[in-house]
């Protein structure tokens, strides 16, 4: 996932739902990167989870363990919360202990080789590895390069990896798809419909108390009816001394989500209705730091409400904008928001572009310990033999013949 301004604790709760949520093929994405091209056993997934009919060839799997680094967000009770939600085991690494984690800091020097390398306006990590004219070069829009992004994800598991071994082929490295279709005889695979309340479940959570305004924190006002019975009254917890558990999304500040002993309520903000385009917490937080408060709580939140409306609106017009303004609103147009499934599975099935990428996999970094020799089982585009007809040559992942394992 790509933030233009550092990662929240919803960023966490949407990667763990990407792990186990299949990720729709996008338009205009080639039909070799569907499961159903691939070596997966994709007919009997389906039978199983028919969400996987148009998925693309990326595993879907439960972690039993997930392994961190001491950053705040991935420490933080929240994050432990959501893990065992579902059952994960985190695991966070000594400080400043790469090897710890070693899988993930040389997959990183594989995406700059394979993918960023390959982005307009890159820069490399020093002089010597840019170019002459980087900045004259037109740049992509985070959106865009996310987008790029999850089609480089699904290529990358059609990779040959020399890490990746099985017991009965040691010889042979195998894709992650590979690997996937080899365990799931062993493992089997069980589908997880995250369905909303999940998903709400995920979110970043905060403790407060139901008074007869509603709920507040962060200078804004949440109420509706469904408060009514609840308050001034104990939630019930004492360890967190009778306050309501509340959970919330960033990059969607219009609505909060309070567990009640009926389940899980959506609660709006009680100024929704006066902003009348979508905000994420970076303007928010901006206006918050240049209006002055003049008046009483409920006077200064109305007054921020207008000038974030008023904001919102200059933006849109592309009015001129002071600098912090720019940056603040850039940060929110590349957040993109987030929101809650209305009870759907797909959580995270929103539609985005295809830039064909494939192309740019033509000079593979030499240096690189993953990169397929000459005997290796892996088609580039433009050094494949012709495929037999009706198929893609661009990535087939399995000979039928050799690989009578797999099946």
């Amino acid at each position: 996932m790509l933030r233009p301004a550092g990662t929240k604790l919803t960023d966490v709760a949407v990667l763990l739902a990407q792990m186990m949520t299949p990720m729709v093929m996008r338009p205009g994405w080639p039909a070799c990167l569907s499961m159903a091209a691939s070596v997966v056993p994709h007919d009997r997934l389906v039978a199983v989870d028919e969400r996987l009919k148009d998925a693309a060839a990326r595993p879907v799997i439960v972690p039993e363990t997930l392994v961190v680094d001491q950053g705040k967000i991935f420490i933080s009770p929240a994050t432990r919360a959501a893990c065992e939600s579902l059952g994960i085991s985190l695991q966070p690494v000594p400080p400043a202990n790469g090897p710890a984690k070693a899988p993930v800091e040389r997959s990183f020097g594989s995406i700059a080789s394979l993918f960023c390398q390959w982005l307009p306006g890159h820069t490399g990590s020093h002089v010597s590895e840019r170019g002459s004219k980087v900045e004259q070069e037109p740049l992509h829009t985070v959106a865009e390069i996310q987008a790029l992004f999850e089609e480089f994800l699904v290529h990358w598991h059609h990779r040959s990896h020399e890490g990746l071994r099985h017991p009965l082929m040691p010889k042979k490295a195998l894709t992650p798809n590979q690997m996937w279709a080899a365990l799931l005889p062993v493992a089997g695979y069980v589908p997880v419909p995250l369905t909303s309340d999940d998903f709400v479940e995920l979110l970043p959570v905060r403790w407060q108390a139901i008074t007869d305004a509603g709920i507040r924190f962060d200078y804004r006002t949440y109420d509706d009816t469904c408060l009514n019975d609840h308050r001034g009254q104990d939630s019930g917890v004492t360890a967190q001394g009778g306050l309501w558990e509340v959970h919330y999304n960033p990059y969607d500040p219009v609505r909060i989500w309070v567990r009640l002993p009926s389940g899980f309520r959506e609660v709006p903000w009680i100024h929704a209705t006066s902003v009348g385009l979508p905000f994420t917490h970076h303007v928010w937080e901006h206006l918050c730091t240049v209006v002055t408060r003049t008046g009483s709580r409920e006077e200064h939140e109305a007054e921020l409400a207008l000038a974030l409306d008023d904001f919102l609106k200059r933006a849109a017009r592309k009015d001129k904008l002071t600098a912090p303004e720019r940056r603040v609103a850039a940060k929110s147009q590349a957040a993109t928001a987030v929101p809650a499934p209305p009870g759907g599975l797909d959580v995270l099935g929103v539609c985005a572009p295809s830039f064909g990428l494939a192309g740019l996999f033509t000079e593979p970094d030499t240096e690189d310990e993953t990169v397929i020799g000459e005997d290796d089982n892996f088609f580039l585009e433009q050094a494949t033999p012709a495929a037999p007809s009706g198929t893609d040559s661009i990535l087939i992942d399995t000979n039928v013949e050799q690989d009578q394992w797999l099946l």
